[in-house]
This record gives C-alpha cells, structure tokens and sequence, in this order.
C-alpha cells in the first residue's frame, strides 16, 4: 500500500478472516462417518449474524476510518454485506465527539480530528437498532522500522523486517505490506490492427510491461514481551516462490509498521491462530476471538477491534539481476505461435487466416517481409502471452517507481 498512509479498512479483513472461519469448520461436520458415530458440531447459522468492526484513529494525520460489516452464514455466496445509514461517531475521555461520514459503502471516515496525545478515544456505534461502544484506546506511537531485508532461500526469496525500541514500551507489533512489480509479458506485440488493417505499434501503445500492485491478506503480529529488550530480528513477512513472474523484472515492497496495545494483540494472535490452524478438534474455534467492542444493551459483541496510533513505513527495490543464480529463474506462459496471411488464398505459410477476415481483437506479434503493410504474412498468439494486462497489470508506471 508513500510514508504514514491512512489504514483503510484492509487494515484487519476481519469479515473475511471471519468468514472463511466459518467456511473452513463445515469439513467437520463429515469426520468419522465410517467406523465411529459422526460427529456434528452444533452450528447455528442464524448466531454468525455478528457486527464487524474495523477501526483505526491514525494520529499521524489526524483521520479517522471505521468499516462496519456483518459476518457470513456458512451457505452465504456473498464476498462482504457492509452495514450502510449507521451512525458513527469518535469520543474522546475529554467529552469532545467528531462524527464519521459514510464516504462508501460501510466506510465511515473523518479527516482533521483534533487529536491530544494524552487524551484516548472510543468508537460509538448505532447500527440496526443496536448500540456498540468500544474500549477506550491511548494512541500508541510506533517506532520506526530499522530495516526490510531479503535473502534467497531453498525454494524462493524471503523478506525479513526488522525493529526495535530502545525504551522497551512497544512490545506489540503489527506489520501490513504493500507489494508492487514490474514484469513483461512472453512476447512482444509490434504490429496492431487498425480498421482491420495492420499497423506498426508506436512505443506510447505498448502493451508489453505492466505493474501490478496488491496488498498483504494475512495477519502478521509479533510480540517481545519474553525478550530482555525490545528487538524484533529477522521477523518473516512474505516468501516469493522460485520461478514467481513476481521477481521477474523489479520488485518492490512497502512495509507498514504499527505498535499494538496488548489487548489489541490478543486478539489479533488469536484470530491468526483460528483462522491459520482451524481443522483440528483442538485448534481455538471462533466463539474464543473476542475483541473490545462491546454491544451496550448486553447482546452479542461485534467482532473486531478499535485502536489509536500511528504507522512507520519502508520501502525497498529488488531487481532481478540482484538475485543469486539459484532463484534467477522465472516460469513463463506456454505461447503457441500461428501465421496470419496478408492476403486472402495465401496458403504458402500454412496460414490460419487471412488479415482481412481478423475481427480486430487479435495480437499480432511480427510482420514478415517489409513490415508493416508490405508483408507477406504475419504472427499472432494468444492475448495473455502478448497483453500484459491479462496478467491484472496496468500500463502506468507508479509514481514511487524509480
């Protein structure tokens, strides 16, 4: 996802942590269907019906986000059901209040909070006839990231960050991440039809190096507190496999650091260990993950957490030639090659079409005589093997690139 950004409400992907906790535990329902009674956990699908809060009051720029959702029942085809019209509003110990705007779809946002560094903060929720109020939450500061390193591995390229507080007061992390890269497609596209017409693609049209860009999925916490110094070494965050299109070109990863309180860490380890080792009888099951946001009428909690803070951030670059020889391999697309005459009855070339009979859509690759309307015949191939974007890249360059 440069520097402090805001954490949007990826921030935690609760709801859809949760919900894949949901689906992962119906596998249950079929153990020991041969030679022992089965067993069938008591799932009431009408009790997932849960209120989902991300929430983030970043002091580095004084804005808040909250994200409201509700959890999935275990038949549910919907990717996320974001909780619209609530009323939202950020308190302070100090009496002040500062409501939040729905800027979309269950996003609730505010910008230029007056924030106090000794003051703490709580979200107050009104959705669905219900009432939530969370903990109060002191801004935690965050120390800065010492280092984002990588080394080769046996089976690809690690990424290691590293930290420390030299007061001792952090104790609890959280790391997001941010990952761009550059890569080309299989073959290059010099010719594009016009009016079914060939014609020679200028450079400004290339549709040969893309950037991709997507943000970490999974929860990545540590904690120091059984260590005589605050220092995290080497913490892994992220393995690129051997051959990955990823590292194929330049690569590049901004990591984003946040210090947690350690209620906030509690949760945040429990649901990695739920929604990581869900499966076994005795893995934690969802009802143990249990946040600080509280219904005040005394019904169900919602799942999720409030906090207050700020974010340090780093950026590192690495390119393919810097990559040992026994990672420097990349896997690419098997691209089958197919002639296109220039002209209609042109059979010399095995040709599998003519030019004229194209509907416009096809990429043609190299022209074969004298280029680009003289030629004899042509080569095309199949869009994901000459189109970067099929890959999910886009054509513009990011603005941090370098």
């Amino acid at each position: 996802m440069n520097g402090c950004t805001t954490y949007r409400i990826r921030e935690y992907r609760i709801a859809q942590i949760f919900s894949n906790v949901l689906l992962a535990l119906l596998p249950l329902v079929f153990l020991f269907t041969s030679c022992v009674d089965p067993y069938s956990p008591k799932l009431d699908i009408g009790d997932v019906d849960l209120l989902v809060v991300n929430g983030f009051l970043d002091y580095s720029d004084s804005t808040a986000v909250v994200e409201l959702s509700k959890t999935l029942s275990l038949g549910g085809d919907t990717a996320r059901r974001p909780v619209e019209g609530a009323f939202v509003t950020i308190e302070s110990d100090d009496g002040s209040s500062f409501d939040l705007v729905e800027q979309s779809s269950g996003q609730y946002t505010l910008t230029k909070i007056p924030l106090h560094r000794a003051l703490q903060y709580r979200v107050h929720i009104v959705a669905e006839n219900t009432e939530y109020l969370s903990d109060y939450a002191a801004i935690k500061l965050t120390p800065p990231i010492d280092s984002v390193v990588w080394r080769a591995i046996d089976d690809g390229t690690r990424i290691y960050v590293n930290t420390h507080d030299d007061s001792n007061n952090t104790r609890y992390y959280k790391w997001d991440f941010i990952e761009t890269y550059e890569y080309d497609a299989t073959l290059e596209s010099v010719i594009k039809l016009v009016n079914r017409k060939p014609e020679q693609r200028p450079p400004d049209e290339s549709i040969f190096t893309c950037w991709k860009t997507f943000e970490s999925s999974k929860i990545y916490v540590n904690s120091t507190v059984q260590l005589q110094n605050d220092i995290v070494r080497d913490f892994p965050l992220r393995t690129i496999p051997r051959g990955s299109i990823i590292l194929s070109k330049r690569y590049s990863i901004l990591v984003k650091q946040r210090a947690l309180s350690e209620s906030e860490f509690n949760f945040l380890d429990q649901l990695q260990k739920t929604t990581e080792g869900i499966g076994g009888l005795f893995d934690p099951q969802p009802s143990q993950v249990e946040g600080n946001i509280h219904n005040v009428k005394g019904g169900p909690d919602a799942l999720g957490v409030f906090s207050a803070g700020n974010t340090t951030s780093t950026r590192i670059f690495i390119g393919y030639r810097e990559l040992p020889e026994s990672v420097r391999v990349i896997y690419r697309n098997i691209c089958p090659i197919d002639t296109i005459c220039a002209t209609a009855g042109n059979h010399s070339y095995l040709c599998v079409e003519s030019v004229e009979n194209l509907d416009g859509s096809e990429y043609l690759l190299w022209a074969h005589g004298v280029p680009p309307t003289g030629a004899d015949y042509y080569t095309t191939t199949t869009p994901i093997c000459t189109d970067c974007r099929k890959q999910g890249g886009v054509l513009e360059r990011p603005a941090f690139w370098n």
